[in-house]
């Protein structure tokens, strides 16, 4: 057990084994259950946070589903020929793990195994004989160890065949499918509905319990969509010292601006945060990709996003670099063939009742921070102000202008790094103010007393949800 790392699978197979051999040592009858509920309990008791891990509740949900459902699926077969009890207890055995993981597989990781119920028909026999093996390779190396070397050979072509095997299943195409994030209802009907459906016949009172369960979660869907039919989300997506803005819009579309970074290159912002979060939110499709500057803490996270969602459309300022940075994103925009374009001041797009207007710049310059794309987003009246890494210079410029900056939320230049002008913040007068930043404090909160601010450091995700009737309301995750 030590030697494996003592993890909660291990653990739990452990103590279940001891409880089981301590009970019939005592001829007392061991029950399955009762040895599942103390070996959670005796886990709980040393690391309580381990009820809160991964892999803690879908081992155990696993054991759970195969003790539960696997002896009621398999009943129509108990006597069948020797082989089909054989196949088919190999894959009700699948089945009945499947069942119960596959909503905790949502929740951690927002997908669902499609090619498991195959793949372990060869790898859980398979993972048997190397049980086995390991078994006899004790015995052998203790009592007859001249026939150590066959052992291991045996051993050792199997953990290949069983790696290869795994691989090989992982990288086709439908392995898993990505799902929305389940909500705490739907994992709680789902689960009293698979407990209860097989004790209808028994209790035909469990019908009023399992309407209810199968009711629930629909009616929750439908209203959530009438919902989200009727308003627009802007979340500002804690990524660090970085920028990943995703919004929402009532007819369903999604457009995200910048798409996060990181300088450490053992962590990819894109892969870690922002695909997990847009799953999450059961977003499959971008259909804007807009980058305001070609800095990492913007285009970090493009590549996994890429990657992982398909992309309509790429918008960036008509700037050209020289680096490699800039090159290698326009090379796998390239050969993934995402439409491209490039916009200027006076360019806007708009969608679904609203418009995204480009303020900044007017023309190329050498400088790559007077190059950025100063955005306004206006929905039914409230603006958002997205500043990118804007200069002094531009803020003059565009506070002198005949532009209407005013704005309802205005996202700090630079991540709080660059201070803005008395001009500027003047022609903006903001109601709220937003900074996408790291740790460090960047901004002079002194410079902010009459409005509202948040910053992704201390607030989390930022959620500011637009209404029709001009209202809005913000939501942070860190409450």
């Amino acid at each position: 057990m030590l030697l494996t790392g003592a993890n909660p699978p291990i653990l739990r197979a452990s103590v279940m084994a001891i409880f089981i051999i301590i009970s019939l040592g005592l001829a007392r009858e061991s029950g399955i259950y009762q040895s599942l509920s103390l070996a959670a309990l005796t886990i709980l008791i040393f690391d309580p946070q381990s009820l809160f891990t991964a892999s803690f509740m879908l081992s155990f949900a696993a054991t759970l589903g195969i003790v539960y459902l696997y002896p009621i699926l398999f009943k129509p077969f108990i006597n069948s020929y020797f082989w089909v009890k054989w196949l088919m207890g190999l894959f009700l055995v699948s089945i009945s793990a499947q069942i119960f993981v596959d909503p905790l597989l949502a929740l951690y990781f927002n997908k669902i195994s499609v090619i498991g119920i195959i793949s372990n028909l060869v790898i859980v026999p398979l993972s048997g004989i190397l049980t086995s093996l390991g078994i006899v390779f004790y015995l052998v190396n203790s009592l007859l160890s001249f026939l150590t070397p066959i052992v291991t050979l045996a051993i050792n072509i199997t953990v290949k065949l069983l790696y290869w095997l795994v691989v090989y299943f992982a990288d086709v195409s439908f392995a898993t499918a990505r799902v929305p994030t389940p909500s705490i209802l739907f994992l709680s009907c789902y689960y009293v509905f698979v407990w209860g459906i097989f004790k209808l016949k028994k209790y035909p009172g469990m019908a009023f319990l399992l309407i209810p369960a199968l009711i629930l979660p629909f009616g929750k869907s439908y209203i959530d969509d009438y919902r989200l039919k009727k308003q627009l989300s802007v979340t500002f997506l804690d990524v660090g010292y970085g920028d990943a803005v995703h919004i929402r819009f009532p007819n369903g579309q999604n457009w995200l601006i910048d798409t996060g970074g990181s300088f450490n290159p053992y962590f990819d912002v894109g892969q870690r945060i922002v695909c997990p979060y847009l799953w999450g939110q059961g977003v499959k499709k971008l259909d804007k990709i807009i980058i305001t500057n070609f800095t990492v803490p913007r285009t970090g996270g493009l590549e996994a996003i890429t990657d992982n969602f398909e992309v309509s459309q790429i918008i960036t300022s008509e700037a050209i670099y020289q680096d490699d940075d800039f090159k290698n994103i326009m090379s796998f925009i390239r050969d993934r063939r995402i439409y491209f374009s490039k916009v200027s001041e006076g360019d806007s797009f708009i969608a679904d009742k609203s418009k995204l207007s480009v303020l900044s710049p007017k023309t190329v310059s050498k400088h790559r921070e007077n190059n950025s794309l100063v955005l306004q987003f206006e929905y039914y009246g409230n603006k958002i102000l997205f500043t990118s890494d804007m200069p002094y210079r531009i803020q003059k410029q565009l506070a002198v202008s005949d532009m209407d900056l005013s704005s309802t939320v205005l996202e700090l230049p630079k991540h709080g790094k660059k201070g803005l002008g008395e001009e500027f913040m003047s022609a903006v007068s903001p109601e709220v103010v937003i900074a996408s930043k790291g740790k460090n404090p960047l901004y002079d909160p002194d410079e902010f007393n009459d409005k509202k601010i948040y910053s992704t450091t201390d607030n989390g995700a930022i959620r500011i949800t637009f209404y029709e009737n001009k209202t809005y309301k913000i939501d942070t995750y860190k409450k």
